[in-house]
């Protein structure tokens, strides 16, 4: 996305106005909804903000977040139902990579050979292995204490 810095927060409550219950901005002005479309790598929902002869591309979840905060976020979006088509924004929180990346609840994949489920966390760059589990709670657990042992956000409070 484009790395240039976004406009003032009041700049956006000028130009657009937000609706709650569907998580979509729309042009003050003309009371149209803002459409979105995807970035180039198909995981966020983008739109183009224009003031001052600038144009800047940024996640739609960023500028609904900005605009309800009033502030804009300092690292990344977090949908936390994982749709990013869905920008209400109880459903959107400003979170690190590593918290981000523990939303995607891929703590634990299925071996079919072994029959079991095989935990893993990445603590500084290394897969750590967390041993074979018979269910995948267990495997999340596993996870879990492992987050607890290590000092880590423990963001999967929710079985997926």
């Amino acid at each position: 996305m484009s790395q240039s810095t976004p406009p003032a927060v009041e700049l956006l409550w000028e130009k657009y106005s937000y609706d709650p219950f569907t998580g979509t901005l729309q042009k003050r002005k003309s009371g149209i909804p803002v459409k979105g479309f995807p970035s180039s790598n198909k995981r966020a929902w983008c739109i183009h903000l224009t003031w001052e002869g600038k144009r800047m591309q940024t996640s739609y979840g960023r500028a609904v977040y900005a605009w309800c905060t009033g502030a804009w976020p300092t690292d990344q979006i977090d949908h936390i139902n994982r749709n990013p088509r869905d920008n209400r924004i109880h459903n959107l929180r400003d979170v690190t990579n590593r918290e981000n990346c523990q939303n995607r609840a891929n703590f634990a994949h299925w071996l079919e050979r072994r029959q079991g489920w095989q935990a893993r966390i990445r603590i500084d760059g290394k897969l750590k292995y967390l041993g074979l589990h018979k269910t995948r709670e267990e495997a999340r657990q596993a996870y879990m204490s492992a987050c607890k042992a290590h000092n880590l956000p423990a963001l999967l409070d929710q079985p997926h």
